[in-house]
């Protein structure tokens, strides 16, 4: 699996497939000059036709050209080479060097599938459990991902770590989606790295272990897994597994904001907002609200909406104000819907409608909200008809 897909990965299983990655991580063979390597191609050598294809596709040391090196990738794959199919079909799906055919990508993960490409084989089983291209069906994907991971495929071990959760295609267990995660983990995937460390945080499949949760913590932290930087983070905070050291946790939340983490950056600005492991700074917490926030943190969203509504930290600004509760209310926070639902039932920020405003409101009660609760009975009788 590799960093792209790396980096999408929840705690508890995959959700991603080839077909959303970048382009699938290769090995070719030896060094050889292009000229060489043709020549072999020409004469037959299915490896050459793949080798020559990667290097004008990527353009390693030769013109990049994605349609040469996809039509090289379709020499390679007819004649039967494994990574060829593979790569044509990340082509076809994604519109790379081809026209974007999703039946043509499916047809060629399926026989790359076939012939016994792992990774093939777990885009198959990631396509029968979506329902993709074919009828789902779980019992039928559980089949595709045990043939992948006996191919060493860390994505198909996380995968049907993840079956066994939901207990869909396989019997529902714990300690079975341990036993895959650790396997996947032990391949060197940081995803499975933390799911391990969740199991034995939460004592799921497995016997309850701090330590041991901190240890899987700490080495997909190190392996740039922003899940593993916030579990570790938080083991710090609260001294569960080790020493309580809130410098440790600000660090790695610090190491997880910079690689883009929204809870990250909303952790650090709880941070200094209360100070705990730095000095309490309001501007330095407001910085970090609002990149928490423009990074699509729905709590980040609606603190940036008090704070223009108040003019805390900011200018007050009760238009500003509005739109930072729109989004958050459209992210599902229900906090942000009352705000929303009552700025458009008085006209605050934006224009009156009284019928909007009822509708976020409502919105928020449904969801056991009980400040919307309390407003829509405030602002009902003032409704166009009531």
């Amino acid at each position: 699996m590799n960093r792209v897909a790396a980096r999408l990965a929840r705690a508890v299983g995959v959700w991603v497939s080839v077909a959303a990655w970048g382009a699938p991580a290769t090995t070719t063979s030896a060094p050889e000059d292009l000229a060489s390597l043709q020549r072999r191609a020409q004469a037959g050598d299915a490896q050459a036709m793949f080798d020559v294809g990667w290097r004008i596709f990527e353009g390693s040391g030769v013109p990049k050209d994605e349609a040469q090196g996809a039509r090289w990738f379709a020499k390679a794959a007819e004649a039967k080479n494994l990574r060829a199919h593979l790569w044509l079909a990340w082509c076809y799906n994604n519109g790379r060097g081809v026209a974007k055919d999703a039946a043509q990508a499916h047809q060629w993960y399926r026989a790359g599938a076939e012939l016994g490409e792992p990774t093939c084989q777990s885009e198959m089983g990631v396509r029968f459990w979506k329902g993709q291209g074919v009828p789902r069906d779980p019992v039928e994907a559980v089949k595709w991902w045990r043939k992948a991971a006996e191919g060493h495929n860390a994505a198909a071990m996380m995968w049907l770590a993840e079956a066994h959760t939901q207990g869909q295609g396989v019997e529902k267990s714990a300690a079975e989606a341990f036993k895959w995660n650790l396997k996947a983990a032990e391949a060197g995937e940081a995803a499975a790295m933390n799911a391990v460390g969740v199991a034995y945080w939460k004592g799921e499949g497995v016997a309850n272990d701090d330590a041991a949760a901190v240890t899987w913590f700490r080495k997909a932290a190190d392996a740039n897994n922003t899940n593993g930087m916030l579990w570790l983070a938080m083991s710090c905070r609260e001294g569960r597994g080790g020493k309580l050291n809130y410098t440790w946790a600000m660090a790695w939340y610090r190491k997880a904001a910079d690689l883009g983490e929204p809870t990250a950056m909303w952790e650090l600005a709880q941070s200094y907002r209360i100070g705990r492991g730095a000095t309490a700074d309001e501007k330095e917490c407001l910085a970090w609200m609002r990149k928490a926030a423009d990074a699509g943190h729905a709590l980040a969203m609606n603190e940036m909406g008090v704070a223009y509504w108040r003019g805390e930290g900011v200018e007050k600004n009760e238009a500003q104000a509005v739109q930072w509760f729109t989004k958050s209310a459209e992210a599902g926070n229900t906090t942000s819907m009352g705000w929303l639902g009552m700025a458009l039932c008085e006209g605050r920020g934006v224009a009156k409608d009284v019928a909007k405003g009822l509708e976020w409101l409502r919105k928020g009660e449904a969801a056991g909200d009980a400040s919307c609760k309390t407003l829509v009975k405030q602002y009902a009788t003032t409704a166009p008809g009531q």
